[in-house]
C-alpha cells in the first residue's frame, strides 16, 4: 500500500513572515473576510504558550 505525505501548502507554513506580513495587512484594512484565523489563532496560542514558558522560567 503506497502512502502519500501531505505536503504542507498554506503560505503560512510555507513563509510564515510573509503571512504574517500579509495578515496585519489585513487586520489594518479590516479585511476580516479573508484572514487565515485557523492559522491565526494557532500562531497566537503559540505566542501565549511561549510567553508563559518565559515567565515561568524567570521565577525560577
Amino acid at each position: 500500500m503506497l502512502q502519500t505525505i501531505e505536503q504542507k501548502t498554506t503560505l503560512c507554513d510555507r513563509d510564515l513572515n510573509l503571512w504574517l506580513e500579509k495578515a496585519i495587512a489585513k487586520l489594518i484594512a479590516g479585511d476580516f473576510q479573508n484572514l487565515d484565523v485557523e492559522n491565526l489563532i494557532e500562531e497566537l496560542e503559540g505566542l501565549a504558550g511561549r510567553d508563559r514558558r518565559d515567565a515561568n522560567s524567570s521565577e525560577d
